[in-house]
């Protein structure tokens, strides 16, 4: 089952109480939804070359980015562990520098319940348990260190998924490709198929970790997505200086855990600049979006 979970800006006034209550009621709907038990949190990345493709083609490359995610994360739960698990998916179209970064926060139970349609060799542990008459496990754990819940190999699904997606789209018809600075020109499925070849090619981002040990539990999931939700993308804890020129904010770089900083031409006080441009783009909630949704049957109400 697939519940979505909209939270949507008032185009003129996006701090405004009606966005905070709309806030608090999205935050306890989630609450209503969460079990007591481990989550994983996993990020999938799209390459930028995508970025323009997402941003002219919203609607249906939106959509496909959120069943491309989807089709992931239950098939390999699913194939390798027997389970479906509980899935909460958040996208965002923007990264800590304001800049066009389409990707997707997915916060995964650690667990789930059977599946019966697929033969895994789990489920099939499942099926011989309970015909010595002993109650089937109702609740599969999914190992963190197994192989197919890796980063790479949930990059790899995901990448096929998604670039099989683009081709599928533009053949129904649902992708304007003219209006994508990056791929005007292209008009034929062989055309765009020799575009995509060298994505297909490269290895794409994903990462999968179990949260910390303070969101654990009841009400984490919500907590560390609420996180996303709440403010901008950047706030005045993180502006290291402004000299006129330049402006230095402070980055986290994902890779080695640790701050960095980053210098971006601009001001705060002229607003502009790239800094200012990035803000401004930043905050329009016409250039924004952040969409929320929930996927499985696991602990969900519809």
């Amino acid at each position: 089952m697939l519940s979505v979970v909209l939270l949507n800006h008032r185009p003129d006034a996006i701090e405004s109480c009606l966005a905070r209550l709309k806030r608090k009621d999205w935050i306890a709907r989630v609450e209503s939804w969460e079990l007591d038990c481990s989550y994983f949190h996993t990020v999938f990345t799209a390459p930028h070359e995508l970025s323009e493709l997402f941003n002219q083609n919203r609607g249906p490359s939106f959509r496909l980015f959120f069943q491309a995610v989807q089709k992931t994360l239950l098939g390999v739960c699913s194939k390798e562990f027997g389970c479906q698990p509980g899935v909460i998916l958040t996208l965002h179209t923007w990264g800590q520098e304001m800049q066009t970064h389409v990707h997707i926060h997915a916060i995964v139970t650690a667990s789930g319940v059977p599946v019966r349609k697929r033969k895994s060799s789990l489920a099939l542990e499942v099926t011989a348990t309970s015909k010595n008459n002993e109650l089937p496990p109702q609740w599969i754990p999914i190992a963190a260190d197994a192989p197919a819940f890796q980063p790479r190999q949930l990059a790899d699904c995901f990448r096929d998924l998604l670039l099989a997606g683009i081709l599928k789209l533009y053949r129904d018809g649902l992708l304007d490709l003219d209006i994508v600075p990056n791929m005007r020109g292209i008009e034929s499925e062989d055309a765009l198929t020799r575009w995509l070849r060298p994505l297909a090619e490269r290895p794409w981002v994903a990462d999968s970790k179990i949260t910390p040990e303070h969101l654990q539990g009841k009400d984490s999931a919500s907590r560390y997505v609420s996180g996303y939700m709440t403010g901008t993308a950047i706030n005045n804890a993180r502006i290291r200086a402004d000299d006129g020129i330049n402006v230095t904010i402070d980055v986290w770089d994902y890779c080695t855990d640790t701050w960095t900083t980053e210098t971006i031409p601009g001001s705060l006080e002229s607003g502009k600049g790239c800094f200012g441009t990035r803000w401004t783009f930043n905050h329009n909630p016409k250039h924004r979006d952040r969409d929320f949704r929930t996927i499985g049957n696991v602990g969900c109400r519809k």
